[in-house]
């Protein structure tokens, strides 16, 4: 048990925090133009940490790449950022990819994105519904008479 607590404690404080992942995401966009494949891998397994709403914009040229394993790893990043610009993407891929894999890929990664986008526009409708509608105050409680 003890040791399963260290090791719970060790994985937790090597991950580095938010803000210190987000001051890099210029260098990590830069490592997608690189040459080598292990490099834009790792850069897109760090963007799709962030998770940031601009990031999708920038892995257009990506999924074309030469390189399925680079191809895939693009998609997967796509698929944690849902959002319209990530849904664009991924449907000009749909036409574009001849990979049988990596095509199934692109359609869970689409089907993905559309449940995240359709989910988040539920809770906006129900946090609005609650905004608009407030909960009617309970009626106020009285005392049941006695009998005499």
């Amino acid at each position: 048990m003890i040791i399963l607590s260290l090791c719970f404690h060790l994985l937790l404080n090597a991950l580095p925090p938010p803000e210190l992942l987000s001051q890099n995401k210029d260098f990590w966009i830069s490592q997608l133009r690189s040459d080598s494949v292990d490099l834009k891998i790792n850069a897109l397994q760090k963007l799709g940490e962030l998770r940031q709403a601009d990031i999708p914009a920038k892995l257009s040229d990506v999924v074309r790449d030469s390189s399925g394993e680079v191809r895939f790893q693009a998609l997967r990043t796509l698929a944690k950022i849902p959002n319209a610009d990530s849904l664009k993407v991924l449907q000009d891929q749909l036409g574009e990819e001849k990979d049988p894999y990596l095509l199934s890929e692109v359609r869970r990664s689409i089907q993905s994105v559309e449940e995240n986008l359709k989910l988040a526009a539920q809770k906006l409708e129900e946090k609005e519904a609650k905004k608009n509608n407030p909960a009617k105050p309970a009626a106020p409680k009285t005392k049941a008479t006695k009998k005499q």
